[in-house]
This record gives C-alpha cells, structure tokens and sequence, in this order.
C-alpha cells in the first residue's frame, strides 16, 4: 500500500476504516482519512481518527462541516500511494473519476449468507480478456479503470434473476426457491 495510503470513507463504511488505520499505523504507514457525510449532525469517528495522529479531512455534501461536497472533492487535493474506500456504490464511481492510484474498494451491501457463497453480493466487471463479463465477490482491488465497472443495484438484482446464477445458487444448495 506504500508508505502514504489514504482511507476513504463514506457513511457507515466509515467504522470498518477505523482498524484498518490501527494496523496501517502499527505497519510504519502514515495514512490519511477523508470521511463523508450528508450533514455535520451525521459525523461521527472523527474524533478517534484524530486520537490516533492521523490526517483527517471530512467532507459533508451540505457544507455543513470540513469541505462543502463529496470525498472526491478532497481526494482531487492530496497525494497518496493507495486507497482503500469503503461506502455507497455512488461513492465508489465517483472516485473512479479522481483516483490517481491503485487501492482497495470494500462494497457497501448486504450479503444474503453472510460470506458470499450465494454470491447475493456480486458485481459484474468490465472482462480483463475478451470473452463474456466475470462475477466477483464484493471485495475488489482497483488495477485500471479499464477493468472495474460497477453495476447499479437495480441492475444487480436483474443479475440475481438471471437462470444461469440462480442454477448455480440452487446448485450450491445455499439459496432456496421461492
């Protein structure tokens, strides 16, 4: 992750950050913290982060507090080797935009089994090679923006009504019919 890692977080993907910079610092890394709320009422971890000698920067959409707008609008402003980013899916396309770097996203969504094996929390991506679109778990590292294309959840529950997964879950014996 390089010596300067920034940790994006946005809403309640803020928390899972929080030991994340714990073991980041414990490395010899020198992370920063941009955080993300709607309002300054909404705000919370700051104060931890900033406990453990870190950078931080909050961004609120209303202005309310740090930087008026989105995590976006503060990743354009900084220098860092790697991110990693946890948050709504909207957070995560617009930060393909601004990212300079490799990083980490950790998705934002429920998982029907609680560890993917019903693959409830899968996004499709662009292919790497030619051939058909592959499923990936809800855990994914950034390489090039060529290669991550994130899906919207509506069109993700079209995916989930698509025979050939639902076989394939059925098959698992992890999901049932309905």
């Amino acid at each position: 992750s390089g010596q300067n890692p920034v940790l994006v977080g946005g809403g309640v993907g803020v928390p899972p950050l929080y030991n994340l910079c714990r073991k980041l610092l414990s490395e010899g890394k020198h992370p920063t913290v941009v955080l993300g709320f709607n309002t300054a009422s909404e705000i919370f971890l700051r104060q931890e982060f900033e406990e453990l000698g870190v950078s931080v920067h909050v961004a609120t959409a209303d202005g309310s507090f740090g930087t008026k707008g989105f995590v976006t609008d503060v990743l354009k402003d900084l220098d860092y080797s790697y991110f990693y980013a946890c948050g709504p899916m909207p957070m995560f396309r617009a930060m393909e935009q601004v990212v300079t770097s490799s990083g980490q996203y950790s998705f934002e969504e429920r998982m029907g089994c609680g560890f993917g094996a019903c693959m409830g929390c899968t996004i499709q991506t662009a292919p790497a090679t030619a051939g058909s679109a592959r499923m990936v778990p809800y855990l994914s590292e950034r390489r090039r923006s060529d290669e991550y294309q994130c899906l919207s959840v509506r069109d993700r529950d079209d995916q989930s009504r698509d025979p050939r997964i639902r076989y394939l879950r059925l098959r698992q014996g992890v999901c049932r019919t309905v």
